[in-house]
């Protein structure tokens, strides 16, 4: 098993009883309504790392951010969006040219994100 990927499993296991949280290898992301819901989950999800000695690197840590770019999607309070960089690099492409083009690449970002 591939380092990343145990790094997944193990977060996860550290996390399962962590609602309102998601990662994605040893990356967490906390969300809630509002200030206080966020510090309950906050507390819970620090202590179960701490019940398992992970420690977090302060350097890269983003705490309470309103928006966040994460894993080339813009999360925000109204929802998910595409990053805007990366709507920009798709307009940007050259070889799509037709419109039959456009839809089986947006057919295959879809079924990407569908089964990832």
């Amino acid at each position: 098993m591939r380092l990343s990927c145990f790094k997944k499993k193990l977060i996860e296991q550290i996390l399962a009883e962590c609602n309102g949280c998601f990662n994605y290898i040893d990356d967490i992301v906390i969300f809630a309504r509002n200030e206080n819901e966020l510090a309950k989950k906050e507390a819970r999800v620090f202590k179960a790392l701490a019940d398992y000695n992970v420690v977090l690197n302060e350097y890269k840590c983003i705490f309470r951010a309103r928006e966040l770019v994460f894993l080339g999607h813009r999360l925000f309070d109204r929802g998910i969006a595409p990053s805007i960089d990366k709507v920009e690099a798709i307009k940007s492409l050259d070889n799509l040219q037709t419109q039959r083009k456009y839809e089986i690449f947006g057919a295959s970002i879809l079924c990407r994100q569908i089964y990832s």
